[in-house]
């Protein structure tokens, strides 16, 4: 599969401002649902800043899918995927189509 259109068009739209927009804690508590073993927000943030990465959402909201294996990075774009689709439906249909 063919993931980078797929993230591409699922992180800009919960990094922007809008009604589907995510906080840093709050895709990070999604994320948990799928990868029980994630560091909460302040930890993730503080392991990355450790390690000279970005903290910037946009940056860890990819690192944290890239890092799934394929089957729970699936799952994690199907959450995301529930939460856009009830903020903006045509969005999320647009991304289905691309899975």
């Amino acid at each position: 599969m063919n993931w980078t259109p797929i993230l591409n068009r699922t992180i800009k739209v919960i990094d922007e401002d809008g009604p589907a927009r995510l906080s840093g804690g709050q895709f990070i508590r999604m994320m948990q649902e799928v990868d029980p073993y994630l560091s909460n927000y302040n930890q993730f943030i503080e392991e990355r800043r450790s390690s000279a990465k970005s903290t910037t959402r946009r940056d860890f909201f990819r690192d944290i899918l890239l890092e799934l294996d394929e089957r729970r990075r699936y799952a994690a774009v199907q959450l995301l995927l529930e939460h856009i689709g009830a903020h903006e439906p045509d969005i999320a249909a647009e991304v289905r189509a691309l899975i």
